[in-house]
């Protein structure tokens, strides 16, 4: 298993709820592709920065990063220096929807409508080839049922990741009250777009890919929704759903940004020019981005007062399909298994 962010944040402002003897409301917020120092991951290099802008970084990882409301959640809460996941994305999402580890649910990391995927040479005892999960298996039990039973209203938003094979394997399907995001494993942050299997006349075409739009609410295409930046695009949801929610029901709210997954894209007003290696660049402002709409949620809590019923959970999914220069002060690389 890949080393994850530390920065796992659960904060202990739900303990005035446990002692009132209410349900606590639980905001699982992930961060994509980020890692442990990829807050972001450049501060062993000399970037030409003024003093106001050195003075504004203050990543717990790593000092140049600009995280102030991460890094104010740090202080504020627990930090879990010792937490782990999968190296890939799918699986690590279905272990922790379902509550079980990769290898008792999937390791598979393929999405795009595909379910069952046969790997080449994997056979059974009779040489039949072997068919295994991409997803969450469907005859698990996923976390917003359990807590459904539990009086709990539940809202899936942003990437999901966790099998599209059919409208059945969807988060609303899976057990979620609510849901607004895509489906698959990475799309253009700016347009929601990205490369679907072709279809002429319904009909598949072997080996084509076509440019399509991944955006859903709840049971169907969330059409007219997208063209706004990702992380905008979600925090702006998350927002809207908190602000009309019923605070005397419990919330569940699974938050899973596509910051900081390829492709490195983000307004350019979230970017410092000083700044010269463009792939740090970005991820500097990529993550300033997410950091930002995670502030604005806590805010958000805050002013509804809901905060001091909270229990606020930030993790990542650290591997990188993007070129990365390193990982300081870990050894590996992206998708490594240690």
């Amino acid at each position: 298993m890949a080393k994850r962010l530390a920065a796992a944040l659960a904060l202990l402002s739900g303990a005035a709820a446990a002692a009132a003897g209410r349900k606590p409301h639980l905001i699982y917020v992930i961060g994509d592709d980020v890692g442990w120092y990829k807050m972001v991951r450049c501060s062993r290099l000399r970037l030409s920065r003024s003093g106001s802008e050195l003075a504004a970084a203050q990543g717990w990882h790593n000092p140049d990063a600009r995280t102030p409301n991460l890094d104010g959640l740090v202080k504020e809460g627990v930090e879990l220096d010792r937490f782990y996941t999968f190296k890939y994305c799918s699986p690590t999402r279905s272990s922790f929807l379902s509550g079980r580890l990769p290898i008792h649910n999937t390791q598979i990391n393929i999405g795009g409508g595909v379910h069952f995927v046969q790997m080449e040479g994997a056979v059974d005892s009779g040489g039949k080839p072997l068919e295994f999960f991409s997803g969450v298996d469907y005859r698990m039990n996923i976390l917003p049922k359990k807590l459904k039973a539990g009086g709990y209203e539940s809202y899936a938003i942003g990437k999901w990741h966790g099998g599209d094979a059919s409208v059945h394997l969807t988060p609303k399907a899976r057990g979620f009250d609510h849901h607004f995001g895509f489906l698959s494993g990475g799309q253009d942050h700016n347009t929601q777009e990205e490369g679907c299997a072709a279809t002429k006349n319904g009909a598949y075409i072997p080996g084509a890919i076509e440019s399509c739009v991944d955006l859903w609410r709840d049971n169907g295409p969330a059409y007219g929704e997208n063209g706004t930046y990702s992380a905008f695009l979600y925090t702006h949801e998350a927002l809207r759903n908190i602000a009309s929610h019923n605070v005397n029901t419990p919330m569940f709210m699974y938050l899973a940004y596509q910051n900081m997954h390829c492709p490195l894209q983000v307004p350019t007003s979230y970017e410092i020019p000083s700044i010269e290696n463009e792939h740090l660049r970005l991820e500097d402002a990529m993550a300033h981005a997410l950091d930002e709409g995670i502030g604005n949620v806590t805010s958000l809590l805050k002013s509804r007062g809901m905060w001091d019923d909270t229990i606020l959970f930030f993790s990542v999914r650290p591997s990188s399909p993007c070129p990365t220069p390193h990982f300081p002060p870990l050894i590996s690389t992206p998708f490594a298994a240690y």
